[in-house]
């Protein structure tokens, strides 16, 4: 069985959609735990609509989500837990089903994840959340660190030789096409082999590396030379398809940033972006690698007057 468990506090706006996406599973084989931070708005009532499907309701005062998941966890029946909070919903009426499949299959793994679709619903709450906290009206600008950075590789990537601002985002099948052109090109047949390179082109680009420091300094524990041709091949081929992969979008609008403009001209970004960034609020979640931080680091630098660090990791 499988709990659920759902978060919530005030929720009355988001959560019948969440419980919605939960009770109409094709795999009924759930419980949902309930765990509310005293709301006093209808919140309750509408976890009561559905309590045939509640395993576990507590609503009371606790001192902050994870106190929260917590409660869920030790309140859970099932055996595996699931977190949905109130304004999240699963993607399919199958999710369920999917991870009942993984765990009873031949390999059963020890984790089951999936992907997680940031939607402009969601976006658009977010903006209403930070507009209260700083008081600045409908002044807002909400954004990932990947959209931001399309943003400014489409306004200035021509600046770069080899790339025109029409270029393609590589998500992981065209990568791994490419890889495997990479490999084939430069006798590369181990698998372990290529794990190993496939991991060190994205530390190279996440850690915005130089390539052959990089790649000299991790001489010794793999062949660094391989990595080095693989990578340089490999970026290549990118720019002969006029083509980004994910951890590009990072790389190279770093590069835009500081290398192409310099300090003093920051301005000039903003100004075609026509965003009126005069304050900045970051959250960090999960996925942090040095070149976000890079790239906050020198946006606030030179524009905002405040940086509020909100880490959940």
């Amino acid at each position: 069985m499988i709990s659920v468990i759902t978060v919530t506090l005030n929720a009355e706006k988001t959560l019948e959609e969440t419980l919605l996406s939960i009770t109409q599973q094709t795999c009924q084989d759930f419980e949902i735990v309930a765990v509310d931070g005293g709301s006093t708005d209808s919140t309750i009532d509408i976890f009561q609509k559905y309590s045939s499907y509640i395993g576990t309701l507590i609503s009371e005062k606790d001192s902050g989500i994870y106190n929260a998941m917590n409660k869920g966890i030790r309140a859970a029946k099932g055996d595996y837990l699931f977190f949905l909070n109130a304004q999240d919903t699963l993607y399919s009426k199958h999710v369920f089903a999917n991870v009942e499949d993984a765990f009873n299959s031949a390999n059963r793994p020890f984790l089951v994840f999936g992907d997680v679709f940031f939607t402009n619903k969601a976006s658009n709450e977010m903006k209403e959340r930070i507009a209260k906290m700083v008081d600045c009206g409908d002044q807002v600008w909400v954004s990932t660190f990947h959209r931001l950075c399309v943003l400014i590789l489409r306004r200035f990537i021509d600046k770069f030789s080899g790339f025109t601002t029409n270029f393609t985002i590589y998500a992981d099948m065209e990568k791994n096409r490419l890889l495997k052109e990479v490999y084939k090109q430069l006798n590369i047949e181990d698998d372990e082999v290529k794990k190993s390179i496939d991991y060190h082109i994205s530390n190279i680009k996440n850690n915005n590396a130089d390539v052959d420091d990089y790649t000299a300094n991790i001489q010794g524990f793999v062949d660094g030379e391989k990595v080095k041709n693989a990578y340089n091949l490999y970026q290549k081929m990118l720019r002969q398809n006029n083509a980004l992969d994910f951890d590009d979008l990072l790389f190279g609008a770093s590069g835009i940033i500081y290398e192409l403009f310099g300090p003093a001209n920051y301005e000039i970004i903003l100004q075609k972006l026509k965003i009126p960034w005069g304050f900045e609020c970051v959250w960090l979640f999960m996925f942090v690698c040095l070149i976000i931080l890079i790239i906050t680091y020198i946006l606030r630098k030179k524009f905002f007057n405040k940086i509020s660090p909100l880490s959940d990791s």
